[in-house]
C-alpha cells in the first residue's frame, strides 16, 4: 500500500532526527510535527553576536568610505584648491593687453572670424 506524500515526508524527517540523535524523536515523537526544536541558548547568542558584529563591520566600513568621499569633494585627488588664486583690482595690474606680443595679428584674426559669422 502506498503512503501519501505527507506521511512519507513526516517519516523521512523523523528518521533523519533519529540518525542525528534527537532525543525527542527517539522518545516516541511526543512533539507534534512542524514544531521548532529547542535551541541552545549559547548557540543563539553566538549567532546573534556574529550577526551584530558583521553588520557593525559593514556599516562601519560604509561610514568610513562616506567620510573619505566627503573629504575629497572639494579637492583634486586629495589636494586642496583653497586660496589658490589671488584677486587683484584693475588698478593693481601693470600689464595690459596691448603689451602682449602679436596682439595685432590676433585682433585681426578675431575681426575676420566675426565678419565671417555675420556675413557667411
Amino acid at each position: 500500500m502506498m503512503q501519501s506524500q505527507f506521511e512519507y515526508a513526516k517519516d523521512h524527517i523523523q528518521q533523519g532526527r533519529m540518525l542525528k540523535g534527537d532525543e525527542s524523536s527517539q522518545a516516541g515523537g511526543d512533539k507534534s510535527f512542524g514544531e521548532w526544536p529547542a535551541m541552545n541558548t549559547r548557540a543563539f547568542f553566538v549567532r546573534l553576536m556574529d550577526l551584530i558584529f558583521s553588520t557593525g563591520l559593514i556599516v562601519g566600513f560604509a561610514y568610513f568610505m562616506y567620510r573619505e568621499i566627503e573629504k575629497q569633494k572639494g579637492t583634486n585627488f586629495g589636494v586642496s584648491q583653497k586660496n589658490e588664486f589671488e584677486f587683484k583690482k584693475s588698478e593693481e595690474i601693470k600689464e595690459r593687453l596691448n603689451d602682449v606680443k602679436g596682439i595685432d595679428e590676433i585682433t585681426g584674426e578675431i575681426h575676420n572670424v566675426i565678419r565671417m559669422i555675420k556675413d557667411p
